[in-house]
């Protein structure tokens, strides 16, 4: 994994940076695992992807979860609502409320 070019670092770079010590040892041994396994989701997106880019935050999730809105290495997601899902779910809910006030 590499540094991008443009200066900034990458989701998995700065999740690297914030488990080592200034030494480059890890933080504790679970940082360790976790980086085992980040190298190893990374390197089979990039078997699979071929000379497409990695997607580094899906790698992350892959590698080490995600709970409720909170990638792990990324930090808070939002969640992306189709355009369908809204409006449905919208005037679904409204429907709802309206019988629930007129009963």
């Amino acid at each position: 994994m590499e540094e991008k070019e443009s200066g900034t670092s990458s989701h998995i770079e700065t999740w690297r940076k914030a488990h080592c010590t200034k030494g480059g040892a890890w933080i504790n041994p679970k940082a360790r695992e976790d980086w085992a396994k980040i190298e190893q989701q990374y390197a089979q997106m990039e078997l699979e992807a071929g000379e497409t880019h990695v997607d580094e935050a899906e790698c992350l999730v892959l590698a080490l979860g995600k709970t409720r809105g909170h990638t792990r290495g990324v930090g808070r997601m939002v969640k992306r609502i189709s355009r369908s899902e809204s409006s449905g779910s919208s005037s679904s809910n409204r429907d709802t409320e309206m019988d629930a006030i007129k009963q």
